[in-house]
């Protein structure tokens, strides 16, 4: 199998750079995204403390897997405080599989699988296989796997940085779990415990806040809003300010009237934070269609806030896309295209740039823009062949390009995916509607009834209304 490619050699030792430094902070776990390309860095202090992991990381870009290890287990055998050998080698191997190295995904496994036998004791490897279960939500399992983990900790007698480390690790999962299966009692008591150990871990305290919230009752309610207000303490970058905290919390409840109250408090208490003013600009979005219909006060001060957003930072990116996105719902479709050409040109890989960008141009009456449009949609479902969005928006354009047939495939395999959007369902609605035969029609409104019911926001609800209105006087 082929790990490394010669264009991937430059990048080894920007690599074994990324891996010395996870090594250092006994985060194997958690490994970073490969570097840029570039030439050797100059040696570092953990360079020095560690020289053969940098001595492994150069035999492992030389493909010399075997003597990789080899050196690691020297390093393990001098630096207690080090992960296991194999575990390091996962590091390793997962580096250039995020890279796109051809087979190192399964070499990455099974360096977690060796780990488990050569270091039965280690919880790390545990850990590890974890995250990766609960990553692909494998819930069971990842429980199973951090019980483990919980009970290797118990007769851990490695380095006392690195056991402090791991400890954090398990509660995280065990919280985790508990969250993924809407345990909100039981994800408390893990993340109290969490926080013992590190009282600065501000997604501790934000996920708790969560957690405390959902629970419902009033002592739990006063709870999450002082962790919210602790969070924005610890950290004013990481965290929302509290009252905004609070006003999402409310929104996603869902309870308008109290999240309305905590939004207009916290623009009073922080007028000039760009993510209160962002967070309320979304709020009156999504609350803009709540009866069903376009309320334009609520689609009008989402509009105002977006633009005080930009007044408090003009670069904000998510500042920009949001004004792109009331005009889009307002049908202004040149000036949703002013906007998100500006955030596409500012983050060329930016999705939602790229992707309303393509259905802000596909709507207007110019050949050339729908052409582009096309030319933006399908570079996005080649990128994110998985994405429902982009191959929603793909299918949409190539019908607005006239390709009825291909529009038809692509939206296809987006209804067979199942759990799609309102926008989705009309895209599917309008293909079926220029079909000849009844049964398609038919499908058509069933999709379209189910569009025009829903609550959240929903770009083409007036065109359903009057696509699903001559369906049936047609039918």
């Amino acid at each position: 199998m082929t790990l490394v490619s010669p264009r991937s050699r430059a990048a080894i030792a920007v690599l074994a750079a990324c891996l010395l430094a996870i090594v250092a902070n006994c985060l194997a776990a958690e490994p970073l995204a490969v570097g840029p390309l570039g030439d050797e860095p100059e040696a570092t202090a953990v360079d020095k403390k560690f020289p053969e992991i940098a001595q492994a990381a150069e035999l492992f870009g030389k493909r010399r897997f075997d003597d990789a290890l080899t050196k690691l287990q020297e390093a393990c055998q001098k630096h207690p405080e080090l992960p296991p050998a194999q575990i390091i080698m996962f590091g390793f191997f997962d580096q250039v599989r995020r890279a796109g190295a051809t087979g190192a995904a399964v070499a990455a496994r099974t360096s977690l699988e060796k780990a488990v036998i050569d270091s039965p004791t280690d919880p790390e490897a545990f850990v590890i296989l974890g995250n990766i279960a609960l990553s692909e939500r494998r819930v069971t399992e990842s429980e199973l796997l951090f019980g483990k983990a919980s009970q290797l900790m118990a007769g851990f007698q490695g380095d006392a940085d690195r056991k402090k480390a791991l400890q954090q690790k398990v509660l995280g999962g065990l919280a985790s779990v508990a969250l993924a299966r809407e345990d909100w009692t039981g994800a408390e008591t893990q993340l109290l415990e969490l926080l013992k150990l590190n009282d600065k871990n501000v997604p501790a305290m934000q996920q708790l806040a969560r957690a405390l919230f959902k629970q419902g009752t009033k002592p739990k309610t006063v709870a999450c809003s002082d962790w919210t207000k602790t969070a924005y303490e610890t950290d004013p970058k990481r965290a929302l300010p509290a009252p905004t905290q609070m006003a999402l919390f409310y929104a996603q409840a869902p309870d308008f009237d109290n999240a309305k109250k905590w939004i207009d408090y916290s623009l009073t208490a922080y007028p000039k934070d760009l993510r209160a003013r962002l967070a309320a600009a979304q709020w009156y979005w999504q609350t803009s269609e709540l009866e069903m219909k376009i309320n334009p006060v609520h689609l009008d001060a989402a509009e105002k806030h977006a633009a005080e957003a930009m007044i408090i930072d003009p670069e904000s990116i998510d500042a920009i896309v949001f004004r792109g996105v009331v005009a889009l719902f307002k049908k202004d479709f040149a000036s949703a295209e002013r906007w998100f050409e500006k955030a596409h040109i500012m983050k060329f890989d930016h999705f939602p740039a790229k992707n309303n960008l393509a259905l802000a141009l596909c709507e207007q009456d110019d050949s050339s823009k729908r052409q582009r449009a096309l030319q933006l949609a399908d570079e996005n479902a080649r990128r994110y062949p998985k994405s429902a969005e982009a191959l929603s928006t793909y299918g949409w354009v190539l019908y607005k390009n006239t390709r009825l047939q291909d529009a038809g495939k692509v939206l296809n395999q987006v209804a067979s995916a199942g759990n799609m959007s309102a926008d989705t369902a009309y895209y599917i609605a309008h293909v079926m509607a220029e079909s000849n035969t009844e049964n398609a029609k038919a499908g058509a409104i069933q999709l379209l009834e189910s569009a025009v019911k829903s609550t959240k926001p929903f770009s083409k609800r007036d065109e359903a209304k009057k696509l699903l209105a001559e369906l049936k006087r047609a039918s």
